[in-house]
């Protein structure tokens, strides 16, 4: 580990994940009763791609809370990964399924 105090850094790390894992599990949560509404065939696939960006969301957290360092930078090529795959190449499956009912 970098000598120096990361703790304010850290609590704020630790903090900003712990509202983005609620924001996501309340956003999944909705938009997994919508794809059951419109019977989305593809729907555990769909569920199972929420819960692994739930599930590294809180390795972050803990990895951070248990002194490991964890680089910003790979914090946020996860997000931009997610925002580019899942938003704009899941999601778009289940609006062009909903769309063509």
């Amino acid at each position: 580990m970098i000598d120096g105090d990361f703790s304010n850094i850290d609590q704020a790390t630790i903090k900003s994940l712990r509202m983005m894992q609620k924001y996501a599990l309340m956003h999944f949560a909705s938009e997994e009763e919508y794809l059951g509404k419109i019977n989305y065939p593809d729907i555990e696939e769909h569920i199972e791609k929420h819960r692994e960006l739930s599930g590294k969301i809180k390795q972050y957290r803990d990895d951070i809370s248990e002194g490991r360092l964890i680089l910003n930078t790979e914090l946020m090529r996860v997000l931009q990964g997610w925002l580019q795959d899942h938003i704009l190449v899941e999601d778009m499956k289940y609006c062009q399924y909903a769309s063509n009912k």
